[in-house]
């Protein structure tokens, strides 16, 4: 069977300082709530999340990969904030109930102890007999040597919305400017005693770390390193610039890690303060908030994805270039002739060179003149369609006849409120928006409209058939063979929530969110026939725009940042081929002559080195370190896998099932150099035997990795 591989060569560098080593996070594992998470924090290896609005969930993360529940709590009110842990307590910020107390000796059956009537606080810091509160107006020091009768024995008017304690001092940070730093000497409780402050352009909610007297502040894709060695006279070190908005750091050995949002978080080299930098990221699903460690592995509180488990282990991947970064979010591209043309969201066209692959170029950025808040852009000849969105919806023409010289020729308004999309055949452009309104040009002439059956996300046409992915309403199709008068042709209904369609020959392949990629027939528009289904996790999303070559499906899952090959030739039978674990969300993606582009949104574009198809099972990269090979096979019941490393390296082997779906990690571990055996008895993570069939083990060893076929018979 013919393999296709992948290489991954990252580009970056051009309005963001990033160090050389740039790493590939890998996302091990999560747990969805089904609510709101907002807060977590770790205490030997037990994980307390608070799930909106009144929940406390307890989570064993002893293995991260299976986070199991252990145990909940339900809050008399709306949960905010952090919660603090303190030997066997948990103290929890309520809206209206004051500060909660929960026994936690017992993790699995929290007990209520009591309650303290301060509300809307925003931290809590447990040292000895002292509670320090950092509330909304004021900042207090309870004595609660009696617990359940805690004493105010100190206070400073002033809000802190983030807060740390060492050596008798509080490094907090207020919520809005001036004197956002203020250091707070409380040697005595009794009388707390304002050293400084330290004016920083903040204007809501921040987050605040310490390290060797360097307190490190995020704030709004900003991260400031300040000596405050002197507390008296805080001293600027570094600022360095993030995408997007930060609001909460933690500090693990020489690395910071912020929240970046709606893109995850960022990690950051703190080895010297005085001068910063960025080693790399990892975009989660959901909207980072607060952030917690286990060495290396990173808990994120991510929103309505829950909590989000992610990898930072990994070696900085080998012969690293750059990566193009937008003046602002990538929020699609489109190639012609060697050219990237890229739709920045707030500052319009920017077109680069990529005939260097490893050394992009950008040519001109070209203003688009619209209200509307740019989504997307299509080429045909030499106009790019740029739609635009909310708060005016528009698609833009751009004049790209030379790309140096290009230039914006205007626009046309069309009905909608958040987004249009866009695409093209041979003949004719198409746009349309989430009123359901649809336009068709030839070159700039609007030369027909239809009105779609409900919101239109995306659409992709061939010469006779167009199809509207919509939603939850599924796929509508209509025929344009007469492209002056298009007509409904009929409806595909899928189970989940269409967002993108991808189209070979009479073949649709519908990216349909959490129920996978949906392989439907499409020889008779009025008949769509379903064929089969890939959902390579068992809560896999898959919203962005599959790519087709030849017999090889290649998308995206946005719930685990990974990129899936598989083998179509048979569509009643998809075959997983392999997969890449990848830093950030590939909202769209290109491939050209081996070349794959991502489209990254706050982080730009990646050019991704993607190695052709082989005819053989060997991947390209140099393999003379490692073996790995399976014995007996075909096998029952068992089967050893061996390998051979040259070198000490970070080992994950993993089964897989024809349809990419996990089945078990058998090592995940760092391993000697030396031959290494590992025997597979034919069970799943559960040690429940697996069916007969077709299996695959893959091999992970730092940069390299492979994958080998094995039979189960019985």
């Amino acid at each position: 069977m013919k393999k296709i591989l992948i290489y991954i060569f990252v580009i970056f560098g051009i309005t963001y300082s990033f160090s050389p080593l740039f790493c590939i996070y890998h996302k091990i594992g999560d747990y969805n709530t089904g609510s709101r998470i907002s807060a977590l924090t770790i205490k030997d290896e037990i994980l307390y999340a608070t799930q909106y609005p009144d929940f406390i969930k307890i989570l064993d993360v002893t293995n991260p990969e299976q986070p199991l529940l252990i145990g909940s709590y339900q809050i008399p009110d709306a949960v905010i904030g952090y919660i603090t842990i303190s030997d066997t307590l948990a103290f929890v910020n309520t809206f209206s109930s004051g500060i909660q107390i929960l026994n936690i000796s017992n993790p699995a059956n929290p007990q209520f102890v009591g309650s303290y009537d301060y509300y809307c606080t925003n931290d809590i810091i447990i040292s000895d007999n002292y509670a320090y509160i950092a509330g909304n107006d004021w900042f207090y020091i309870l004595d609660i040597s009696d617990l359940l009768n805690p004493i105010c024995v100190g206070q400073i008017y002033g809000e802190l919305c983030d807060m740390v304690l060492f050596e008798n001092m509080i490094y907090g940070v207020h919520a809005s400017s001036p004197n956002n730093l203020r250091i707070i000497d409380v040697s005595d409780p009794t009388n707390p005693v304002l050293l400084s402050n330290f004016n920083l352009p903040i204007y809501s909610s921040a987050g605040i770390a310490f390290k060797d007297f360097t307190a490190f502040i995020a704030y709004s894709g900003k991260v400031w390193s300040i000596d405050v060695e002197n507390p008296v006279n805080p001293v600027m070190m570094d600022t360095l610039n993030i995408s997007n908005h930060t609001s909460k750091i933690i500090i693990e050995e020489n690395k910071a890690i912020v929240n970046n949002s709606t893109s995850g978080f960022v990690v950051i080299d703190i080895t010297d303060p005085s001068d910063m930098s960025i080693i790399s990221f990892y975009d989660t699903p959901g909207g980072a908030g607060q952030i917690d460690t286990i060495e290396d592995i990173v808990f994120v509180a991510d929103c309505y994805s829950g909590v989000q488990i992610i990898d930072i282990n990994d070696p900085s991947i080998q012969n690293l270039y750059s990566r193009f970064y937008t003046g602002h979010k990538a929020a699609g591209f489109d190639f012609k002739d060697d050219n990237l043309y890229i739709s920045d969201d707030m500052t319009g066209l920017e077109i680069i060179s990529v005939s260097e692959p490893y050394n992009p170029q950008l040519i001109v950025s070209v203003p688009i003149n619209s209200i509307g808040i740019s989504t997307s852009v299509d080429i045909l000849d030499n106009i790019a369609y740029c739609c635009a969105g909310y708060p005016v919806c528009s698609v833009n023409f751009v004049d790209i006849s030379d790309p140096v010289n290009s230039f914006w020729i205007g626009e046309i308004l069309i009905s909608g409120l958040f987004g249009t999309s866009g695409c093209t055949n041979n003949s004719n452009a198409f746009v349309g928006s989430d009123f359901g309104n649809l336009l068709i040009f030839e070159n700039t002439a609007l030369i027909s409209e239809y009105i779609a059956l409900s919101c239109v996300f995306h659409l992709n046409a061939n010469e006779t058939s167009l199809f509207l992915a919509e939603g939850e309403n599924g796929i509508e199709i209509v025929d344009i063979c007469d492209i002056s008068n298009p007509a409904f042709a009929g409806i595909y209904n899928t189970n989940g929530n269409a967002h993108n369609v991808a189209i070979q020959n009479n073949l649709i392949f519908i990216s349909d969110g959490e129920e996978g990629i949906q392989i439907v027939d499409v020889a008779d528009l009025q008949n769509p026939i379903f064929l089969s289904s890939i959902k390579p996790h068992d809560n896999s999303n898959i919203h962005t725009e599959a790519v087709i070559i030849d017999n090889f499906l290649i998308f995206f899952d946005r719930e685990w940042n990974e990129l899936f090959v598989y083998d179509i030739e048979n569509p009643l039978n998809p075959v997983f081929e392999n997969s890449f674990q990848w830093n950030s969300t590939m909202n769209e993606i290109i491939i050209r002559d081996n070349v794959l582009f991502s489209c990254d949104s706050y982080y730009g574009v990646s050019i991704i080195d993607f190695a052709g198809f082989l005819s053989s099972e060997e991947n390209l990269i140099n393999t003379a370190n490692y073996s790995l090979s399976n014995y007996p096979n075909p096998f029952n019941p068992e089967t050893t896998i061996s390998f051979y490393l040259q070198n000490n390296r970070n080992v994950k082997l993993s089964i897989y099932n024809t349809k990419g779906q996990k089945v078990k990690t058998l090592v995940n571990e760092i391993l000697p150099a030396g031959d290494h055996s590992i025997i597979w008895h034919g069970r799943d993570s559960n040690g429940k035997r697996v069916s007969s069939g077709i299996y695959f083990y893959k091999l992970k060893a730092g940069n390299f990795q492979k994958v080998r076929k094995m039979i189960l018979i019985k």
